[in-house]
């Protein structure tokens, strides 16, 4: 069995001698006996790999607690290539198809399986999959990527091959992401992996804004990929996986023509004990929309998809999960006006008051760690709350809420998120022309979330579930 090593994730804290670990995602308090920190310490300190399989029971169960709380994440081994190959499906993308294939071998003779999902000029296709030697598996009619892709995959599988790395043609790649993938694949509990997806430079205003606020950009920060977590999925733009873990679960759904690597990433979690990860310390590139229609019929298309993963996945797929008191916090105000704020403070108040009885049993410090948690909390649930009313809610609200107390969260939805995401950038785009394309952008995807959700006769997408935490 391949060796192991784990880092810790940038967000936990450790203290009192290293046995009290806060962070994760959703965050937690994780207590360590002194024995489990010892463990700690050994796996993410150093340069030996200590072996998986050298493990004793105890600390493969800590190990695995950890994994799956966000708390640790495992370090990409050296190796992997030589069982893998790839897929790439396409339909009539040519430039990208001919870009994509030089890039790969330009550091790799793997196989490369280019399934043509019935494009319109099939001869250019097959010219440029043979100038670079790859293997062509064409279909007459056009069928979806989900098709494209498990014919893909089964044909690597009839070589031998036991892994696959997905690649949509108008991504870019080089060695380095590709090698951490099946590096991470060398853990025997991970069954897929992807690295972060960034939008390549390009021109115009849609290329400048994607660059800061790609829908498939998930960040820098790896994860335990998990519904309800910091990173829920993660998208097939990309995506290294183990076949066996496919055959399981059936490969993806051909029924969905978008959102199926949501739903494969969902299944693979619900149905399997494999496990998914994020590596955002490395990236692959991805070319932006070339107009702003194509950009709105992408997220549009998005949108459109939550209503068929609410079908599938119906405890994975809501418009906002958020505790009693959050609720309390939040709505209070909206519903009651400026006396609400009296009820919103109490419930802030009640949450540190609960997080610093249980920290006060474990930290030397519990106030400001308790501040900082129902800060963290309440913060995020902000975001939350403000992607929910732009993405779920924003008519409704428009017509019941414009002239009542509602009105500013309707002016923090419609602005604070373009303008929190202008902050977050580098500042070199013009604000009018950012905040315009991040409305399009988020009134796309409602509408795509509004209309996949009448035709299927679901509301899962615009659902609200308390959480007791």
């Amino acid at each position: 069995m391949h060796g192991c090593r784990f880092r810790l994730d940038s967000g936990v804290r450790r203290l009192t001698n290293g046995m009290t670990l806060i962070g994760g995602s959703p965050v937690r308090v994780v207590r360590l006996s002194a024995a489990g920190a010892a463990l700690l310490d050994r796996l993410c300190v150093g340069d030996d790999l200590t072996p998986v399989a050298e493990l004793k029971d105890g600390e493969q169960v800590l190990v695995n607690r950890l994994l799956a709380a966000g708390v640790i994440h495992p370090c990409a081994l050296p190796g992997g290539f030589d069982t893998c190959g790839v897929v790439v499906p396409v339909l009539d993308d040519h430039e990208g198809l001919a870009q994509l294939l030089e890039s790969l071998r330009t550091f790799s003779d793997m196989e490369i399986a280019v399934v043509d999902d019935g494009s319109h000029n099939a001869d250019a296709v097959a010219a440029i999959v043979s100038f670079w030697s790859a293997t062509l598996l064409r279909l007459d009619v056009n069928s979806g990527p989900a098709t494209a892709r498990n014919v893909g995959w089964k044909h690597l599988e009839t070589l031998g091959l036991d892994r696959v790395v997905f690649i949509d043609a108008d991504v870019l790649v080089n060695s380095e992401p590709l090698a951490k993938l099946a590096g991470l694949l060398n853990d025997p509990r991970v069954g897929a992996a992807a690295p972060r997806v960034r939008s390549a430079t390009g021109q115009g205003p849609v290329a400048a804004y994607e660059r800061v606020a790609s829908a498939l950009d998930l960040g820098s920060e790896s994860a335990n990929v998990q519904p309800g977590s910091r990173v829920s999925y993660v998208p097939s733009a990309c995506l290294a996986m183990e076949i066996p873990a496919l055959r399981e679960i059936g490969g993806f759904d051909e029924e969905m023509r978008v959102g199926e690597d949501v739903d494969l990433v969902w299944r693979l979690l619900r149905d399997t004990d494999w496990s998914v990860r994020f590596l955002g310390e490395t990236s692959v590139l991805h070319r932006p929309r070339g107009s702003i229609r194509a950009f709105a019929k992408q997220r549009f298309s998005y949108g459109r998809s939550a209503a068929d993963l609410g079908k599938r996945h119906p405890a994975a797929v809501m418009a906002l999960e958020i505790s009693p008191l959050n609720l309390a916090v939040f709505g209070a105000p909206i519903v009651l006006g400026r006396r609400g704020f009296w009820i919103s403070a109490a419930a802030a108040l009640k949450q540190f008051w609960s997080t610093r009885s249980s920290l006060a049993a474990f930290v030397d410090a519990p106030d400001p760690e308790a501040l900082r948690l129902v800060a963290r909390g309440i913060s995020g649930t902000c975001r939350w709350v403000l992607d929910a009313v732009a993405r779920a809610w924003l008519l409704p609200l428009l017509v019941v809420g414009a002239q009542g107390r509602g009105r500013w969260l309707l002016a923090a939805s419609l602005l604070g998120r373009p303008i929190r995401r202008w902050l977050g950038s580098e500042r070199t785009h013009d604000v009018g022309r950012f905040v315009a394309l991040s409305l399009v952008d988020d009134v796309a995807y409602l509408f795509g979330t509004l209309s996949g959700a009448i035709e299927r006769r679901t509301t899962r997408p615009l659902r609200v579930r308390l959480r007791r935490t």
